[in-house]
């Protein structure tokens, strides 16, 4: 589809921040119930997605993609 509208998607890996607020819906009381999946992510802190999205905002208005994750890939031990 062509556009003269620009438009960047910042496409980014799960929060850290995440695990916890999951923890914490599924707490009943003084007990969590957690469910605890095996796969491989690169989770990313919320602030520095935050962050690239401000950075991107103030840049020059061009239509890209971009994707963010985190440096250390997680779960694969």
């Amino acid at each position: 589809m062509d556009s003269d509208v620009s438009a960047t998607i910042l496409r980014a890996t799960q929060f850290h921040e995440f695990a916890g607020q999951m923890l914490e819906r599924f707490s009943f009381g003084p007990v969590s119930v957690g469910v605890v999946l095996k796969m491989l992510s690169r989770p990313v802190a919320a602030v520095e997605v935050a962050d690239r999205l401000v950075q991107l905002t103030l840049a020059p208005q061009l239509t890209s993609l971009e994707q963010m994750a985190g440096p250390v890939p997680r779960g694969d031990d």
